[in-house]
């Protein structure tokens, strides 16, 4: 029999995620653009969606990419990240230029950077209706490294006085790739869904958004019928994006799939309810609804309208897919649906981490372990792995004291650091929020906008020790570089949420009522080959923290059956024939 972590009776592939590590995390610095929606800057200067701007005529389309490579200033006294200039003012900046340079009525601009310390590499895809002369004008600017001599406006502001900011080098491509969204025509839909799948006298409804793409998809009944495929991709704890995420439409065109895209209930624009006022979480009454199981129901009767609306011929199998949390829904799918999903694939799920199940010590144990690991790999040594450890412990230490917690603040510059440092819980949380940074730059080390960010911290942490800090003081530095804005600012640490979040109420309500967790809610063994030393998490802390945030009424944790990694392995076993007979199949229908 296969381990179980490959779910070969429920999966198609388990695929390997360029992050290390995949459990959700709520986490602050990565602050990638890349999900950013186009703008439209009209004749005028207004910004506007770019579905918002206005049409003129049949003039034909001109398409094009610059590139630019940016030097941000650097930021010491501490030595602190630097900031790339914002990816959304630049397509603002660039966009009106052009209007004013050229004469034209609305130019589309969707600008995405990637950052390596303080260079910053942006990739602006432009667009508008118009003659040619715009584009040509800019490519041979860009490509000959005289993109201010045409964008004068735009370079006068983002890299003249006082502006500190660098241009090192431009260029251009006159045929970059088309957009997704574009690629593989995906729209926008919406489902009058049910609120409750599990009670016939409610019929209360909400709008779910999601996303059908049929780019890939054939156009005949009889190749839908030889080869189609329809591929779920599930949206997980947070807004999902426009169409993008490449694992999918990588592979959208050899499957000869139809690709939907559906938001999770609770998130996005996909609310049954509607925030109080300015409040940042619903009535917790009013979270009653979300669950898995009516998650699945949800996105099997999103399948089912777009199968009848698309006249998807029935032999024709889904597959779900998701990442992370959403990989774990992937496998649920599969199981409690069988008939509806064929396939699934479970991209980084954490299927073992759901609290309190058995076995949950020694996954919380593994994933520790990968986030060394992650620290030797990039860094090309233990050393780091090493000195982050020693200032862990050290950290602990000093956490249990009065005068300890005094010492921590300082050294981390922590802001009023008497109140929420003022006691043994909160040391003990401070420290758990110190090592939780350590799970986020492992999770996303090299995902954009932020790349090698391991490499980075164990460069800082090498750094400290070289210039005669101690590790405590080495980590504390890391903590600043990352956390830190601004030469005389200190770190707002808040001691009430540790092992949930409150900027995601909805995922920290799945965690406390059914057992999904943020990497912080696992427990540690102290083993040598992590970087932390041993601490516990238990039902009691954890049901604290859900009741601050949610009251006294919060309906105990009760993890459904199908999360239960011990009921998943068992029907890994059950299906396997059955499973291997569907991977064949679908391998088949690959084939032109």
């Amino acid at each position: 029999m296969l381990p179980f972590e490959t779910l070969i009776s429920i999966l198609v592939l388990t695929f390997v995620a360029t992050r290390t590590l995949a459990e959700p995390i709520n986490f602050q610095y990565n602050n990638y653009h890349g999900d950013e929606h186009p703008v439209t800057v009209t004749a005028s200067g207004a910004v506007v969606a770019a579905s918002q701007a206005p049409q003129h005529g049949q003039q034909p389309t001109q398409f094009f990419a610059i590139t630019q490579k940016v030097k941000a200033p650097k930021l010491v006294n501490p030595a602190r990240l630097p900031v790339c200039y914002n990816a959304t003012e630049i397509s603002k900046l660039i966009g009106t230029n052009i209007n004013t340079k050229f004469g034209i009525i609305n130019t589309t601009m969707e600008t995405t950077y990637l950052q390596v310390v303080d260079e910053c590499t942006y990739t602006s895809l432009i667009s508008y209706n118009g003659s040619a002369e715009a584009k040509e004008a800019l490519l041979a600017a860009a490509d000959s490294s005289s993109l201010c001599s045409v964008l004068t406006m735009y370079c006068a502001k983002v890299f003249g006085p006082p502006s500190e900011y660098v241009l090192l080098s431009t260029g251009g491509d006159a045929s970059p790739p088309t957009p997704i969204i574009q690629e593989f025509n995906c729209v926008q839909e919406y489902l009058q869904q049910r609120l409750d799948h599990f009670s016939s006298s409610d019929s209360r409804r909400f709008k779910q958004m999601y996303w059908v793409c049929d780019g890939a998809w054939p156009k005949s009944k009889s190749a839908q019928a030889r080869h189609g495929n329809v591929v779920v991709f599930l949206g997980g704890e947070g807004p999902l994006s426009r169409p993008q995420r490449p694992i999918i439409f990588e592979n959208a065109k050899r499957l000869h799939a139809l690709v939907i895209q559906v938001e999770h209930r609770y998130y996005g624009e996909s609310m049954p309810f509607e925030l109080p006022g300015n409040a940042t979480q619903l009535p917790t009454e009013q979270y009653k609804w979300l669950t898995i199981e009516q998650v699945i129901e949800d996105n099997s009767a999103v399948v089912a309208a777009v199968r009848q609306q698309m006249r998807v011929p029935e032999k024709v199998p889904a597959m779900a897919i998701g990442g992370s949390y959403a990989g774990m829904l992937a496998t649920y799918h599969r199981v409690l649906k069988p008939h509806t999903y064929a396939a699934a694939i479970a991209s980084s799920a954490p299927n073992n981490f759901v609290f309190g199940t058995d076995g949950w010590a020694a996954a919380a144990n593994n994933y520790h372990i990968r986030i060394a690991d992650s620290l030797k790999k990039n860094s090309g040594s233990s050393a780091c792995a090493s000195t982050v450890r020693q200032g862990l412990e050290e950290l602990m230490r000093l956490s249990n004291s009065a005068a300890g917690r005094a010492k921590l603040g300082q050294v981390f510059r922590v802001c009023n650091a008497s109140s929420v440092l003022a006691n043994d819980k909160q040391g003990y949380n401070f420290f758990n929020d110190q090592y939780g940074q350590y799970h986020g730059y492992a999770q996303v080390n090299n995902e954009p906008s932020l790349l090698h960010q391991v490499e980075l911290l164990c460069e800082l942490v090498a750094d400290s020790i070289q210039q005669g800090s101690t590790p405590l003081e080495a980590v504390a530095a890391v903590n600043t570089y990352f956390q830190i804005a601004n030469a005389t600012g200190c770190y707002k640490f808040d001691p009430t949420y540790i092992l949930i979040g409150t900027s995601l109420a909805s995922y920290s309500y799945q965690c406390c009522t059914q057992g999904f967790v943020y990497s912080s809610a696992m427990p540690a063994a102290g083993s040598p080959n992590t970087i932390t030393p041993a601490y516990t998490v238990t039902p009691q802390q954890l049901r604290s923290e859900c009741e601050q945030l949610f009251g006294n009424n919060l309906p105990p944790l009760k993890v459904p059956a199908v999360a239960d990694p011990t009921v998943v392995k068992a029907l890994v076993r059950k299906r396997a024939q059955a499973m291997d007979a569907a991977v064949r199949f679908m391998q088949q229908r690959t084939v032109k």
